[in-house]
């Protein structure tokens, strides 16, 4: 026991720089090792509330749309865009309802799809009540559009008391046609999604989407589509009758 004390005191005596140093060097790693812990700590506890506060945000705002029947928006982001099939909402003049075919939210913005089924050669321009489709030896004559689906905006911003500049008109064809004049860029005959999607600016948060989704949800709830449908159809049958009475006179 003697000689290893001994042995030992004389590699101190010896080495006692290089074991200095080594011990320093050992005190010094575990200072910053403890050190970057308790930091790591610290930076957690930071976090942890903020991001709690980001999810209730979005929980909050959480929308639930109906199901995409239509088949027309199938390839926009579910998690940004919502859409609604065949909404009756009450006309701007306040007697019945005006049909609006689809209403896709979003926060660049609510659009209100008008879609046309006609094919041929459309002539009319953007100022005349009634345009002309040929096919052939087939002709119709259409409704312009194009005022129609404004009226459809103004009917809509309305109903769930947001500003016009929200909203955007689209006029859509789903059959291959060609005008006869130039038609505005809302007028048009392919890549629906892609025109939706090339509005980029914020312009809605989520909770005011949330609060029309809700309002458009119940309001379709409130009768059953029968039952607007019939409304409708005796509604315009109506008007339409008013308009030609005069005429025939």
């Amino acid at each position: 026991m003697k000689h290893l004390l001994r042995f030992t005191l004389e590699l101190v005596q010896q080495y006692w720089p290089l074991l200095l140093a080594l011990s320093l060097m050992g005190l010094a790693i575990s200072i910053a090792f403890f050190a970057k812990v308790f930091m790591s700590d610290q930076q957690t506890e930071k976090d942890v509330p903020k991001k709690r506060k980001r999810r209730s945000t979005r929980s909050a705002a959480k929308i639930e749309p109906l199901a995409n029947q239509s088949g027309l928006f199938n390839h926009l982001d579910p998690e940004c865009y919502w859409e609604f099939d065949e909404v009756y909402v009450p006309r701007f003049e306040g007697a019945g309802f005006t049909l609006l075919d689809h209403i896709v939210l979003s926060t660049h913005g609510i659009f209100i799809v008008h879609v046309q089924h006609e094919s041929g050669l459309i002539t009319g321009d953007i100022n005349q009540r009634h345009w002309m489709c040929v096919n052939g030896r087939e002709e119709k004559v259409l409704t312009n559009p194009i005022p129609r689906n404004a009226y459809h905006v103004r009917a809509l911003a309305r109903f769930l008391e947001l500003p016009e500049a929200l909203f955007f008109s689209i006029i859509y064809f789903d059959k291959p046609v060609t005008f006869a004049s130039r038609q505005p860029a809302h007028v048009i005959t392919r890549n629906l999604e892609q025109k939706i999607a090339s509005y980029k600016a914020e312009l809605i948060s989520r909770e005011v989407l949330a609060g029309a989704n809700e309002r458009l949800a119940a309001h379709q709830a409130t009768h059953s589509l029968n039952s607007y449908r019939e409304e409708y159809r005796i509604a315009r049958a109506g008007r339409l009758h008013d308009v030609k009475v005069p005429k025939a006179a």
